[in-house]
């Protein structure tokens, strides 16, 4: 089989479908194939050599491997991350050095298989088979019994479960006093009457947790997602997470000088809300909703605001250097020279804004009324086109659209006069 070459792969692949019988890779030279988005699920790779492969080649888009037989297949330093290795048969793989990271290895048969110096970060093991598998770190394994109901001891006072995947875990009552859960996705997990003081939940996903009556004394929940959460009869929670939870769960109310630095506010609902002055420095506000928001002399810097609303929003003085606002909507926000913010955020209010708001704050034509009554509408398509329309908007800005094909685009009322535009199609 000629190697390096995906089309013939696909082609293969396809034929064996469509004549019902199982793709058949076993053996095969596959170093260096790009795998991007190509379906393997099914296909045997048994014995097959996938070692080494570009990262690129493998992370761009989740491979799906599901029931594919990769039995004694070289995997050492293959970049797996995200992948979906769904009931695949790895016995006896070379995985050694290999990156799994947020794979899902759900009920996988890994017996045998070399794991030395493996990425498991975020990977999923429920019902995983690790039956006389080679070096597999003494953290993995206890993940693989947490994720298994295997725990052998309830005590886990500063185990390190960074980035574990934990979603629907019976943890109750168990000791994780000073454990590092950083990172760690734990969508509803059980953790009710849980020892987490001094716990680190640092960027963990808590959507729908349970934590009743769980010690939280000390514990840092700094970016964590609190959506949903059961934390109203938690014990011992810093005011500050508190404070952050009832924003993401309960109606928005005026706030002007809060401290929510470091706070975890994904998709929280604070339009026309007084938030001057306020300290959201380092704060999560991904797809939060700060429509009309007076965020006059707050400080955003290094907040993430991806895909965040801030239409009409009022920053003047405030501080947004170092923020991410990739995808941010920014229509009718109130900029002007006391606004500190880095370059590439003022080009992309100004593409939006070709009115130019700076010149009178407290004028909005009637263009731009449309504009953001549009966005406001209560279709989801339309939320999802306007949505779609920043996000070119802002790749564009950012990374030009040099012999790109824009044939048809919607790109109305943005000013692009900054963009590398050269030989991009434009036509329709």
């Amino acid at each position: 089989m000629e190697r390096n070459n995906p089309d013939r792969i696909k082609q293969i692949i396809g034929a064996a479908r469509a004549a019902g019988k199982t793709p058949d890779l076993s053996g095969a030279d596959l170093r260096g194939l790009d795998l991007r988005d190509m379906d393997l699920s099914g296909v045997n790779l048994s014995n097959a050599n996938l070692s080494r492969n570009k990262p690129e080649y493998l992370s761009t888009g989740k491979v799906v491997l599901t029931n594919a037989n990769l039995s004694g297949a070289n995997l050492s330093g293959a970049n797996l991350s995200e992948a979906v290795l769904f009931r695949a048969n790895l016995s006896g793989a070379n995985l050694s050095t290999a990156n799994l990271f947020k794979a899902d290895l759900t009920r996988a048969n890994l017996t045998g298989a070399n794991l030395s110096q493996t990425n498991l970060r975020g990977t999923q093991l429920a019902g995983t088979l690790i039956d006389n598998v080679v070096g597999l770190d003494r953290r993995w394994r206890l993940l693989w019994q947490i994720a298994n109901s295997a725990l052998m001891d309830p005590d886990l006072r500063g185990a390190d479960l960074r980035d574990a995947y934990l979603e629907w875990r019976k943890l109750n009552t168990v000791n994780l006093s000073h454990a590092d859960l950083s990172g760690a996705f734990l969508h509803q997990a059980h953790l009710a009457n849980a020892n987490l003081s001094h716990a680190n939940l640092a960027d963990a996903y808590l959507v729908g947790a349970d934590l009743a009556w769980a010690n939280l004394d000390g514990a840092n929940l700094a970016r964590a997602n609190l959506r949903g959460t059961a934390l109203q009869t938690a014990r011992n929670v810093a005011p500050k997470w508190q404070r952050a939870w009832r924003i993401v769960n309960n109606a928005n109310v005026d706030m002007p000088g809060v401290d929510l630095s470091n706070t975890g506010l994904h998709g929280a609902a604070l339009q026309f809300v007084d938030l001057s002055g306020a300290n959201l420095s380092g704060a999560v506000l991904s797809d939060a909703n700060l429509t009309g928001s007076n965020l006059r002399g707050a400080d955003l810097s290094g907040a993430d605001l991806t895909k965040a609303r801030l239409d009409r929003a009022d920053l003047r003085e405030a501080d947004l250097r170092g923020a991410n606002p990739h995808s941010a909507s920014m229509v009718g926000a109130i900029i002007d020279n006391s606004t500190k913010l880095d370059d590439r955020w003022r080009q992309f209010w100004e593409a939006v804004n070709p009115e130019a708001f700076h010149q009178d704050p407290a004028v909005i034509t009637a263009q731009d009324t449309n504009r953001l009554s549009a966005m406001d509408a209560p279709g989801a398509m339309t939320r999802m086109k306007m949505q779609q329309k920043w996000d070119l908007a802002w790749d564009i800005i950012n990374n030009g659209a040099e012999h790109r094909d824009l044939k048809g685009v919607d790109l109305s009322n943005i000013n692009l006069s900054r963009a590398n535009l050269n030989n991009a199609d434009l036509s329709g």
